[in-house]
């Protein structure tokens, strides 16, 4: 890496830096201080948090100039992110994972009642 390159990682699952997580504030201040060089974005990520990729993969697109590296594993929300690339590079033996989105409900019984009539 040179002058004129930098590395991010995404080693860890996509969630609040308070619980030692890669936060979205913390890759968007990192492309923030980095915007005049090339980012290479290594990747080794569960996934997590949702709306903390959405605003991750703002981040990279709005940069322009991100490489990602996926070196083991890109699941879930952090699939996402080698898209806003402007290159993606994989190693041999790593591999995405891309799912139908899922939630989790809460509420009373009437109201779990009706979630799964309205999807069976």
């Amino acid at each position: 890496v040179d002058k004129e390159t930098a590395t991010i990682y995404a080693y860890d699952i996509i969630g609040p830096s308070y619980f030692g997580y890669v936060s979205d504030g913390m890759i968007i201040n990192a492309l923030d201080e980095l915007k005049d060089r090339e980012v290479h974005l290594r990747i080794n990520s569960p996934g997590g948090s949702v709306d903390m990729g959405v605003a991750i993969h703002g981040a990279i697109k709005r940069h322009g100039n991100v490489i990602a590296h996926v070196d083991a594993l890109a699941a879930s929300i952090a699939s996402v992110f080698p898209m806003s690339d402007k290159k993606i590079m994989i190693s041999k033996g790593a591999k995405f994972m891309i799912h139908d989105p899922w939630t989790i409900e809460i509420g009373n019984a009437k109201r779990f009642r009706h979630l799964c009539r309205k999807h069976s």
